[in-house]
């Protein structure tokens, strides 16, 4: 008999084995927790399973079977359907435990992926990987990544064949899943007693888990647990990502993991005042993303002490269907709930809250509120840039740093905006917000506002420019900060969108752009809807990416850019200008001065 095998590691440093120093102890820790899940009362023994040694490597098992449960089915189907029909269901938890002595691993059957969740290293199967990665031979079948820039938070690509690793590795993606076929001699030196045939090239998928895609019998099973053992006391090769992931406990816990809270703390006040948020960031559950963004609505949810004070419940305190609603709405209830000075409890009042996404009313996520945060951070005394990323923090290198520097530069130099076309000034002190920037436009000839219209969910622009012979659409955000992530993202999606809209002849989104804004604009009401889509078919389409500085002095980026210390904000840059070759429109980029007199560059 085979089985297809998924192999997890148990993070024996989890704060919840805390004074467990044997696998026995720590097994006794993950199986108590089965127990509580499921309500049940019984005491574990570690001596009432079984276990089983050979070669080294010692098997524990453990299987709990769940309580017969009738399904929903049941009370939804009318009864003379359901007549003499059984709808019970029984599931079990299986869970076997493999130490080497060293390493505590485990394989899953049934239910037994959700109660070792909070137990194993999230980052095994690609650790295992980064420990035997040709970046020059490994061809890569599929892959899953995180991106720190994009309009698009997840990613899933599929590729043809012999797509070699060393094409893929880049700066703003971390990679969470791979698919790919290893080298001949890792196959060889590691997986040769799997292999049916000489030199056969394995493929193996890593991500949380390790897998070999192949079935296994329980004596293979048991060779590749030796040779994992073997693999994880190899040198991490850094190949595989422009990020190194920090995961020094003591470092975690005293100098990155409150940098999140910090920020959220100091950002507190722009909430409550309504004033632009400075804590840039994305915001989404860690574990199923999809799920999360695709969810009809979000229950937002605090801790709170049971009147008896036995334990603690979470209660629910709004709803929200807009997930960009969920951050600024956890931040009013913590300042109205506790002293907003008080940062103690602060801290302890965001910790405690929980953020459920619900779709066809069936919960499909649920994770503890700092957990979704997607930021970096640039801490005092650090040199670089620090990314959080699904709960796991990075650092950038070096070499990547320099070069997005470069390439930073050389591109507002060769796609800079004429300066005649977005000319006036954004004087922090007196316009407040962005859209108060953009309205300035409405009235003067050839300018035409869309500021915050977002029919499909996609801003064309926020102010459109029309000449003898281009039309350009602006899109505008303040600071060259992570707030160029989303400035990025609109363009990404405006030009998607509008390729798709032109392609198809029936014009619904510009009719749509049309119909919303013609009775707000006196510029656009000279135009027919004919005349209108002629714009977009006649002439040269340009985007333009536009920014201002954030600092009291006006500081040109192009001639100072060791003083914007965002990565992210000069990747999405980058990454801007590239992405639209594949569109076929032409970028520009502006940086909006402060004032007509500083127009002279600062330096």
């Amino acid at each position: 008999m085979e089985q297809s095998i998924k192999v997890y590691q148990i993070n024996k440093d989890n704060y919840k084995f805390d004074g467990k120093t044997t696998d026995d102890d720590k097994i006794t820790v993950i199986i108590t927790s089965v127990y509580s899940k499921y309500k049940s009362k019984k005491k574990f023994n570690i001596s009432e399973i079984p276990t089983y040694t050979v070669k080294g490597l010692k098997y524990f098992l453990f299987v709990h079977n769940f309580a017969e449960k009738e399904t929903e089915w049941s009370s939804f189907l009318p009864p003379q359907l359901i007549d003499n029909v059984q709808f019970n269901i029984k599931n079990l938890t299986l869970l076997l435990f493999i130490s080497d002595g060293i390493s505590l691993f485990v394989v899953v059957g049934g239910k037994g992926y959700e109660v070792i969740v909070p137990f194993i290293n999230h980052s095994f199967g690609l650790m295992v990987f980064s420990k035997v990665i040709d970046p020059n031979e490994d061809e890569i079948i599929s892959i899953n990544s995180r991106g720190l820039t994009g309009a698009r938070s997840g990613i899933s690509e599929q590729y043809r064949n012999e797509f070699k690793l060393i094409d893929y590795i880049r700066f703003g993606k971390v990679p969470v899943e791979i698919h790919l076929k290893l080298s001949k001699s890792i196959s060889n030196e590691f997986f040769g007693f799997l292999q049916v045939k000489e030199n056969e090239r394995i493929k193996v998928h890593a991500g949380k888990s390790f897998k070999v895609k192949k079935n296994l019998n329980f004596e293979q099973l048991n060779e590749l647990i030796l040779q994992l053992g073997y693999i994880l006391e190899r040198e991490s090769n850094d190949y595989l990502t422009t990020y190194i992931e920090i995961k020094d406990e003591k470092q975690l816990n005293e100098r990155y993991r409150p940098l999140l809270v910090d920020a959220i703390y100091n950002d507190r006040m722009n909430v409550i005042n309504q004033n632009m948020t400075k804590f840039k960031f994305d915001f989404c559950d860690p574990n199923k993303m999809t799920q999360f963004y695709e969810a009809d609505y979000y229950i937002l949810k605090e801790k709170q002490e049971k009147e008896d004070g036995s334990s603690e419940k979470y209660v629910k305190f709004d709803k929200v269907e807009n997930r960009h609603e969920i951050y600024n709405k956890v931040i009013r209830r913590a300042v109205e709930t506790i002293n907003p000075m008080d940062f103690f409890n602060f801290r302890r009042y965001i910790q405690g809250v929980r953020i459920c996404s619900y779709t066809d009313n069936k919960i499909s996520t649920s994770s503890s509120f700092l957990y979704h945060f997607t930021s970096e951070f640039n801490p005092r005394g650090s040199s670089t840039s620090i990314f959080l990323v699904d709960t796991k923090w990075y650092i950038l290198k070096q070499s990547f740093i320099d070069d997005l520097k470069f390439e930073c530069v050389r591109a507002i130099k060769n796609h800079k905006l004429p300066s005649h076309i977005f000319y006036l000034p954004w004087d922090k002190s007196t316009i407040k917000r962005e859209g108060e920037y953009n309205l300035q436009y409405n009235d003067l000839d050839n300018y035409i506002v869309f500021d915050t219209y977002t029919p499909d969910g996609i801003e064309l622009c926020d102010v459109m420019y029309i000449d003898n012979e281009k039309l350009y659409l602006i899109h505008v955000k303040y600071g060259f900060d992570g707030a160029l992530r989303e400035l990025d993202n609109q363009i990404s999606l405006s030009s998607q969108r509008l390729v798709e809209d032109l392609k198809s002849n029936k014009f619904e989104y510009l009719k749509k752009n049309y119909d919303g804004i013609k009775d707000k604009s006196q510029n656009l009401s000279k135009y027919t809807f004919q005349e209108f889509k002629d714009l977009f078919i006649n002439k040269q389409i340009t985007y333009v990416f536009a920014f201002t500085s954030q600092f009291d002095k006006d500081y040109l980026v192009e001639e100072n850019i060791e003083r914007y210390t965002s990565n992210i904000a000069k990747y999405s840059l980058i990454k801007c200008t590239k992405d639209m070759i594949t569109n076929n429109f032409d970028l520009n980029i502006c940086q909006i001065r402060h004032n007509l007199i500083n127009s002279s560059n600062a330096t």
